[in-house]
């Protein structure tokens, strides 16, 4: 449309528009460019090079012995009995991309024993590169993998072997009562262990 040709309209709406009609293609092609940066940024990340799903094998689950809600009792040299509630929980959180990754986050699945806060059995498995993959399960955030290994174990009255002996180091200063030495197999979860205030807890 010629708009010279429409006497009605002023001169300055004329020109407005022709300068506003001048300028569509560069607003088209700035439009068309930021689109494609955007895409480039979040719409076409490429897949993590990781371990789609990282989930916990047959071995590492074999550390979390006990099922959720398991009662699990205790007795010390006294007499004194302590009753836990196992909670058991696994969870997993996929890899993903965040601003600033190289080029992502990779994910894991993560399983978790509690004995109230007493004992806390972890275990996790990241990404296939991940080198602690092999030794990532702990007790009270020591890792098994530091473990001595005992057999022909006597403990109330029952021999056991595969027993995994964690130990602390004891020279750290802790404000409050903690456990210092845990007696562990995976069939048979905690069997012993020994706090700070001198009392050892043996498995009922």
């Amino acid at each position: 449309m010629n708009i010279y040709r429409l006497p009605f309209l002023p001169l300055k709406i004329k020109e407005k528009y022709i300068y506003l009609n001048t300028l569509k293609p560069f607003k088209m092609k700035y439009l068309l460019l930021t689109f494609i940066l955007l895409l480039s940024m979040y719409g076409c990340v490429p897949e993590c090079g990781y371990d789609t799903s990282p989930y916990l094998t047959t071995d590492e689950l074999s550390w979390l012995t006990y099922s959720n809600n398991q009662r699990v009792i205790f007795q010390n040299e006294t007499g004194i009995m302590d009753t836990f509630t196992a909670v058991r929980s696994v969870q997993v959180a996929p890899p993903y991309h965040s601003q600033g990754s190289s080029p992502c986050d990779g994910g894991y699945q993560s399983g978790k024993i509690t004995l109230g806060q007493t004992l806390s059995i972890y275990v996790a498995h990241y990404y296939q590169f991940y080198a602690n993959n092999q030794n990532s399960a702990s007790i009270n955030e020591t890792k098994f993998s530091n473990a001595a290994i005992e057999n022909n174990d006597t403990i109330n009255g029952k021999i056991y072997n595969n027993v995994y002996v964690l130990s602390v180091d004891t020279t750290i200063y802790r404000s409050s009562d903690w456990v210092y030495k845990i007696y562990y197999t995976k069939a048979n979860g905690v069997l012993k262990y020994y706090t700070s205030g001198n009392h050892v807890w043996v498995l009922k």
